[in-house]
């Protein structure tokens, strides 16, 4: 019964964290389609680099981890993309501006992930193809 209500829990935080995230990344996605490209490059891989790693972890990744599937992969992926938003909103001297505590939650949703994996109703779990999701 507690691993169900925990399971049910985590099964909450992984489809709004993925869900609320998709949009983020189709935004960058069409800004790259429609060759829009901003001055984005905050760890210094250039502006395309930037963007097309960015929109991946937001969609693909957001996108396994509504479903389950190779959870901690893909809240991994997404916490270091918060975590350079994080530190790159704190260095433009705006110090936790909305941006910023947004992107500071979501780095601590998707490093909840990371510890707990997708639980229960997960498609890591059902399948039983990644074995830390099974506590």
């Amino acid at each position: 019964m507690k691993e169900n209500i925990t399971s049910l829990g985590v099964l909450i935080l992984r489809v709004y964290a993925g869900v609320a995230m998709i949009p983020h990344g189709v935004s960058k996605i069409q800004m790259l389609l429609e060759d829009k490209i901003p001055s984005f490059d905050p760890i210094g891989i250039g502006n395309v680099a930037s963007l097309i790693l960015s929109g991946f972890a937001e969609v693909v990744c957001a996108a396994l981890i509504v479903i389950g599937l190779f959870t901690r992969f893909g809240a991994l992926a997404l916490a270091v993309n918060m975590g350079v938003a994080v530190y790159f909103l704190n260095s433009t001297g705006a110090p936790w501006s909305p941006n910023t505590e947004l992107s500071a939650f979501y780095l601590a949703a998707y490093a909840a992930l990371i510890f707990t994996g997708g639980k229960k109703f997960a498609l890591d779990y059902a399948l039983n193809i990644v074995p830390l999701s099974r506590d």
